[in-house]
């Protein structure tokens, strides 16, 4: 039951190494938010350009800039951040386009396990405050209850591994009854009456998420940092799976997203040598139907130019050399036509050898 806390899976499908790395670096505290993790991430993305419901399925990365496709037409980029679940990479929802193996088999070596909660509201103002309590230690499937949730007249019912996994196939009323019968049994039969339900997580069946956090296979715990490896300078990767040691947690996500970030700033600041090739014709939406949105438009870096033999740029400064002398030259005797001179050359050799300075042109 712990690992499925944990790791959302059981301990004989983990890597001691990968979840020895994550208890090394954990400290003693959980900090919750009271307006929960969905508001900070809001409040983060507040001021950004966000367009939702726009699932990338191809990044076609042959040509000098990248194409994404979307079901509301292609996207241009020259960097592109990949932070999605690990299911998404492995089971080919997004590909790419020539295929990257290492990640897709990265990400099947990072899988997510499952962690659901329920949560049940309390009648009446007689309940403990922050209690905490687990239903039946004598058994695998079981949940950790936090009563009086952060002051409030709430109940969370915490599941992990095959029992979150099982839990999860059970209709709301059967899994609310599950965890209101725990309960009942702990503290007091009159607790079915106080107890109702209010919401419940799945994530095993969201779309685009399919898990809870990541958990290394067996023998796999280098495929994390194989996972984060930006990919030609261009594909850069982030999200929880890509932590060495804070993996299954938001701040381990959000310094891998502040990681690729300046990774990403860091490359287009480089020159870049890009191989011609042709472009792969993506399929497009009809464009009477849908409108093609494109990214920052700035073209990408030029090539850098070849350097050329020696010789050829030893003579290159030679002839500009004797280019700039003959211009000079020239200006200075034009200069001098028309106004006398206060200094020359030859009037110092003149002084040299005795004789009187005359400024007069000849």
């Amino acid at each position: 039951a712990i690992s499925g806390y944990a790791n959302g899976a059981n301990l004989g499908a983990v890597s001691l190494h990968d979840w020895a790395a994550y208890e090394d670096a954990a400290g003693e505290d959980n900090w919750r938010l009271v307006e929960g993790y969905g508001t900070l991430i809001a409040a983060h993305g507040k001021r950004l350009p966000v367009r939702l419901d726009c699932p990338v399925s191809l990044i076609d990365h042959r040509g000098p800039r990248m194409r994404l496709v979307t079901p509301h037409g292609l996207v241009e980029a020259d960097r592109v951040i990949v932070a999605v679940p690990t299911p998404i990479i492995a089971d080919g929802d997004l590909a790419f386009d020539p295929p990257i193996d290492a990640k897709r088999d990265a990400a099947a070596a990072l899988p997510l396990g499952l962690a659901d909660k329920i949560f049940l509201g309390i009648r009446g103002d007689d309940y403990p405050h922050n209690a905490h309590l687990i239903g039946n230690p004598r058994t695998a499937c079981t949940a950790s209850y936090q009563i009086g949730y952060l002051g409030r007249p709430v109940v969370e019912a915490f599941f992990g591994g095959d029992c979150a996994e099982a839990i999860e196939r059970e209709s709301d009323p059967g899994a609310a009854d599950f965890a209101i019968g725990e309960l009942a049994r702990l503290l007091g039969n009159d607790w079915r009456l106080r107890l109702q339900p209010l919401a419940r997580t799945r994530w095993r069946a969201e779309r685009f998420i399919r898990g809870s956090y990541s958990h290394a296979r067996i023998g796999q715990f280098g495929q994390r940092r194989v996972l984060a490896q930006p990919h030609d300078d261009r594909i850069f990767f982030a999200g929880e799976a890509c932590s060495a040691s804070d993996f299954s947690t938001a701040h381990g996500a959000y310094e891998t997203g502040i990681a690729a970030a300046e990774e990403a700033l860091a490359a287009d600041r480089r020159p870049r040598i890009v191989a011609s090739m042709p472009l792969m014709t993506a399929p497009s939406p009809n464009p009477t139907d849908i409108a093609t949105t494109q990214a920052d438009p700035d073209p990408m870096p030029a090539r850098a130019k070849p350097r050329r033999p020696f010789l050829r740029r030893l003579f290159g400064w030679i002839w500009k050399g004797a280019l700039a002398f003959v211009i000079v030259s020239v200006l200075w005797v034009g200069i001098y036509r028309f106004i006398n001179p206060p200094f020359t050359f030859t009037m110092l050799g003149d002084v040299l050898h005795g004789q009187l300075i005359t400024k007069q042109w000849m």
